[in-house]
């Protein structure tokens, strides 16, 4: 009895992991999982919205938006065909990706915002 559950324990511990990764690439449950931290991305002014399908494909994005201060790009109804093996080293690897509508706002010098230290010396007489 005791080696059967040490057995059945072993065989657990070896599947975990397995069953781990098809739960997040395979279920929108996992997707949502992988979506809530989308909110790190934010500090680097990347916003992403309405996140839904599975990371195995069909992946669609409401709204993507990058704001950066050289350029503001906004991007509607994203569909993403995934590679898993991109996924295998962390990065979004797509065989197709196709959106509704984007946006694209070059932002020149002059719309920068100037640093402290170039308005003190604009300043100066």
């Amino acid at each position: 009895m005791r080696r059967r559950l040490l057995i059945a324990a072993i065989l657990l511990l070896l599947l975990a992991p397995f069953i781990l990764l098809g739960f997040v690439l395979y279920t929108p449950a996992g997707l949502a999982l992988v979506a809530g931290q989308l909110w790190r991305l934010e500090r680097a002014g990347v916003h992403i919205t309405g996140v839904s399908g599975t990371l195995s494909g069909p992946l669609r994005v409401a709204v993507f938006e990058l704001d950066h201060p050289r350029v503001h790009i906004v991007v509607h109804d994203i569909v993403i065909q995934t590679q898993l093996r991109g996924l295998l080293l962390q990065t979004l690897k797509a065989s197709s990706v196709a959106s509704s509508s984007s946006s694209v706002a070059s932002r020149s010098f002059t719309d920068l915002v100037c640093p402290s230290s170039c308005a003190q010396a604009q300043s100066v007489p």
